[in-house]
């Protein structure tokens, strides 16, 4: 069995070693289909584009797949060529994409870890899912965002609820991206307990409540926002085309109506 490697985008840090928990994405597969095992050891069918876990030498995955991701550094992207026989590289090979997000030690079960190791699991997700938001990948730091809420307990001290308040802020922001309107409402307005000055948080929840059709509570956030920031420019030019969202989205949510009530 040989490889051959194109890297797309360059990683860092060592690659993966025997036991590391990698978080990856299987992009593409020409020739054969990726397949996992589950607890059965029964082969699972993978999708183009799906994330997965798996621990290295485990055998959790495709051997070939394994291979390569021992290859790579975390936020790597390349392309394998695989040759089952080097020596006529004409014959069949397999072509996998794949990504690797991030990768570490076997995590231990959440109710394993202490408060301290709590804390510093929730702040490395939260992290990660910073680097996801540059890369404008929102799914996967919406889903390390969430990950991460789950370890914090606010009850532990003041630097947990000040997690507490960035991780719930970062995921409103998230699912705002991710058009989860719902699940941004919500987050920010845990948030805007806390913390009610909070312009952003106040912006981005009437942005959301605008999308929900929910028109009154959007125009009361952005009004206090423009309170506590008198010349904000954006929130001014929210506040203006709010008459015109408002009767866009109505028109729409007319039309789907008619269509549930008489068809197409």
């Amino acid at each position: 069995m040989e490889f051959e490697e194109e890297v797309l985008k360059q990683g860092v840090r060592e690659s993966p070693q025997e036991g590391d928990e990698v978080y990856c994405k299987h992009i593409s597969f020409k020739i054969v289909f990726f397949c996992t095992k589950d607890q059965n050891d029964n082969l699972i069918a993978g999708s183009q584009f799906s994330a997965t876990k798996c621990v290295i030498g485990r055998g959790q995955i495709n051997a070939n797949i394994e291979n390569a991701l021992k290859l790579m550094k975390q936020g790597q992207r390349s392309v394998f060529k695989v040759f089952p026989n080097p020596a006529n590289k004409k014959d069949q090979f397999y072509v996998h994409e794949l990504e690797i997000i991030r990768y570490g030690g076997k995590a231990n079960k959440p109710w394993q870890l202490d408060g301290q190791q709590r804390y510093v699991r929730a702040l490395e997700l939260k992290n990660e899912g910073n680097q996801s938001i540059k890369g404008q990948s929102y799914k996967d730091a919406q889903n390390l965002y969430s990950e991460g809420l789950k370890l914090i307990k606010s009850d532990y001290g003041e630097r947990e609820q000040e997690l507490q308040i960035q991780i719930r802020s970062n995921l409103s922001l998230t699912a705002l991206k991710n058009k989860q309107y719902e699940l941004c409402v919500e987050q920010a307005s845990k948030v805007l307990e806390q913390n009610p000055r909070n312009i952003k948080l106040l912006h981005r929840r009437a942005v959301a409540n605008i999308e929900l059709g929910e028109f009154e509570q959007a125009r009361n956030d952005l009004q206090q926002a423009l309170h506590f920031d008198p010349n904000n420019v954006e929130i001014k030019t929210e506040i203006d085309q709010l008459v015109n969202k408002e009767k866009i989205i109505k028109k729409k949510q007319q039309d789907r109506a008619k269509k549930m009530l008489f068809g197409e």
